[in-house]
């Protein structure tokens, strides 16, 4: 079976400019995607993150300014390609920002992989346990 692996679009999100270019550009909002991947691999199912809740940014981060389409959230953008999250034997955060793990509550049952909590963002809203793990 070949590797297949799949840019999933989760939507956008806007920054102050400064933040992409050091510090030039303050008070100029950028819109900026946010993507996860999904890699069928013959010895597991991964995905690499799990982008963001919307719900949740406008709730908390609303100066983010979320913008995601029902078909653009992590369940809807697998079930596109066929896969359901249950099917999913490892969930990767490449790190602990919002945009990157905030989808982690629909994964309950795959064995996770992320950096250290210390690189967290105080509100990033992760549930259960994140450990680093080889697949199931």
């Amino acid at each position: 079976m070949p590797i297949k692996v799949y840019l999933l679009e989760s939507g956008s999100l806007v920054l102050d400019q400064m933040y992409f270019t050091w510090n030039f550009g303050a008070g100029r909002e950028i819109r900026f995607p946010v993507f996860s991947v999904f890699v069928d691999h013959p010895d597991g199912r991964v995905l690499i993150d799990t982008g963001f809740d919307r719900a949740w940014v406008e709730r908390v981060l609303p100066t983010e300014k979320p913008l995601q389409a029902d078909d653009q959230t992590i369940v809807a953008q697998l079930a596109k390609i066929g896969v359901l999250p249950e099917s999913i034997d490892i969930v990767v955060n490449s790190h602990l920002h919002f945009d990157h793990c905030s989808g982690n509550r629909f994964f309950p049952g795959p064995s996770s992989s992320s950096p250290s909590r210390s690189c967290a963002m105080p509100s990033c809203p992760i549930t259960g346990s994140v450990t680093a793990t080889t697949a199931r």
